[in-house]
């Protein structure tokens, strides 16, 4: 399986473990796979090598639907407001007294 450098830098602290992602690969297909690991030199600083699903496309759908509910309750509040402004407007044209026409006396 090719491995490939992460699009981004994203550190994780999940369950008491906290580490970044060096390297990824995609799996295109369900099955068993054997993975090892090891430094060029043969020895290094203590390495724990964890497989998972990649968070940056969890953070992505996240931030996209908090935009999109963000977007949804400003146009239900904008067209409250609308309907609101619009039967208040209608309301008082309905209450206010009729207009008295003023007329001229004859010769006036």
């Amino acid at each position: 399986v090719p491995l490939t450098s992460p699009g981004s830098n994203t550190p994780y602290d999940l369950r008491g473990r906290t580490g970044r992602a060096v390297l990824t690969f995609e799996v295109d297909r369900p099955g068993e796979y054997r993975l090892s690991a090891d430094y060029p030199s043969g020895s290094g600083s203590e390495t724990v090598l964890a497989v998972g699903g990649g968070i940056g496309t969890r953070i992505a759908m996240t931030v996209v639907g908090a935009i999109a509910i963000a977007g949804g309750a400003f146009l239900l509040a904008l067209g409250i407001g609308i309907i609101t402004f619009v039967r208040r407007r209608r309301a008082r044209r309905r209450a206010a007294p009729p207009a008295i026409g003023h007329t001229a006396a004859p010769g006036a």
